[in-house]
């Protein structure tokens, strides 16, 4: 018992006033019974905590990495063995460093050797994680301070492809608009037509039967079966058969014979003699097909791939990343480029906010959560409200939400699930552990468990519509799939 009268747990589990069962626990120093661990300090409430433990959780991990799962592995139906990971392991260890860090009102690197010496290692290697991990954090934070500087102008300069860093695949709608109207191609600040815009990329002009245009590559095979083929003499030996006239036709094909009588071969049908080929319809879009032509014991076969290809293009928002804050367009590691010195600024700034924030230990940290913890929910909901009035906002969104529930029997698809799970909510960094040891020792840490994990996996969800709004918009701009 204490000086003033309070009830100790001893390092022997025993209760001093009275001769109550040990009773299990860490050999340490003892606790306070109900009451505050003083020499440690404490929160200030019950919110800082929460807004705490939040905000440890909450973090890339929901915003970027849980869409991206759910685009690979499934979409909506990835939700099932999420939550089934959640239930059967995210939540319980939640629970369990919560509650370990709460009773020993210690850190992990304590709290282990004290609870078994045989696994200090592995409160050591908790600490370790958490100081990789703040590294790289760091760096990205010094990216948004980057930004956040550049954003202080007019004219945002990833809005637009005229400033000197813009590679020549650089690409805005606004600026093909004009050419649009044309009917032309944007391509390195200038309007091009079909020919030359799929001549950057070597690429072919292809018209099909609906008056349609747009680049293709085609790659041709011919497998000669035998040496001579009737009335089809050097045929075998044609090499630029793609850029010959009246394919369609049938004429004109080899060195001005008509091959075949010409009889509808695009459709298939009739295509040698009367034999029908259905299978051919719609060539122009026909991926690894087989032709084959027989004559008198004489068989050839021209294998060919089709396919429409979008010209390389980059987002103005892109280019800037890469080639503006970054620079490392045309870097390989054994010329990686000088110091970015812009960015070393940026991230001394970040360190420096970091150490102002634990500058005063929970008591300025506790206060600093009411922003940190707040502000990114504000952020998204500002981002969803726009991403959704965006064009092409729906097909992201739908594609975000579509089913594949064939792939919940792969266990790559559980194992993604289990991984997100553990890295989203912070289990077995450590950090649970330190921060629950600031809490009162009779505090109700299975409830707030139980929230926290809740509204972890919520945040993941929510933050999906908003990237895959947006994801839906630039597929719109760019032209392609999302």
């Amino acid at each position: 018992m204490t000086k003033d009268g309070k009830e100790l747990i001893t390092p022997s589990g025993s209760l001093e006033a009275g001769n109550a069962p040990a009773l299990p626990g860490p050999q340490s120093l003892p606790i306070p019974k109900d009451e505050k661990y003083e020499e440690r300090g404490n929160w200030g409430n019950q919110c800082e905590f929460f807004l705490s433990c939040l905000g440890y959780a909450v973090g890339l991990g929901n915003v970027w990495r849980f869409p991206y799962l759910c685009y690979k592995n499934g979409g909506a139906a990835f939700l099932i063995p999420y939550g089934c990971m959640l239930l059967v392991a995210g939540l319980p260890m939640f629970f369990m460093e919560m509650a370990l860090g709460q009773y020993a009102s210690m850190g992990p690197n304590i709290l282990f050797a004290n609870l078994s010496p045989i696994f200090s290692g592995l409160g050591w290697a908790m600490v370790m994680i958490s100081t990789l991990t703040t590294i790289y954090y760091n760096i990205i934070l010094a990216w948004t301070i980057f930004y956040m500087i550049a954003s202080f102008t007019s004219v945002l300069p990833w809005s637009h492809c005229s400033s000197d860093f813009n590679s020549i695949s650089c690409f805005t709608e606004s600026a093909a608009e004009n050419c649009q109207v044309n009917n032309l191609h944007y391509y390195n600040h200038s309007c091009l037509t079909l020919e030359k815009y799929c001549a950057v990329d070597n690429l072919t002009k292809y018209t099909n039967a609906h008056n349609e245009s747009y680049c293709i590559q085609r790659n041709l095979q011919v497998q000669e079966k035998t040496k001579t083929l009737s009335n089809m003499i050097s045929w075998i030996n044609e090499t630029n058969i793609e850029n010959d006239t009246n394919i369609e036709n049938g004429t004109n094909w080899i060195n001005g014979t008509t091959w075949i009588n010409g009889t509808t071969w695009i459709n298939g049908t009739n295509w040698i003699n009367g034999t029908n080929a259905g299978y051919l319809t719609n060539w122009e879009k026909e991926t690894n097909a087989t032709e084959t032509i027989n004559g008198t014991n004489e068989i050839i076969e021209i294998n060919y791939s089709v396919e429409e290809v979008q010209v390389k293009r980059i987002a103005a928002t892109e280019d800037y990343f890469k080639n503006r804050m970054l620079g490392i367009s045309g870097k390989t590691w054994s010329n990686m480029g000088g110091m970015r010195w812009e960015l070393v600024g940026c991230l001394f700034i970040a360190w420096v906010i970091v150490a102002a924030c634990l500058s005063y230990g929970i008591q300025s940290s506790g206060k600093v959560v009411y922003f940190t913890a707040l502000f990114p929910y504000a952020v998204l909901i500002v981002l969803f409200i726009r991403g959704v009035t965006l064009e092409g906002a729906y097909k992201g969104i739908e594609f975000y939400l579509s089913t594949n529930v064939t792939r919940l029997m792969e266990i790559e698809v559980w194992n993604d699930a289990a991984t997100q799970i553990f890295y989203s909510s912070g289990v077995s960094f450590g950090g649970l552990m330190t921060l629950a040891s600031y809490n009162k020792f009779n505090n109700n840490c299975m409830r707030d468990a139980i929230i926290i994990a809740g509204c972890n996996c919520a945040s993941s969800v929510f933050a999906g519509f908003v990237i895959f709004s947006i994801l839906g918009f630039l597929a719109t701009e760019l032209g392609v799939e999302v």
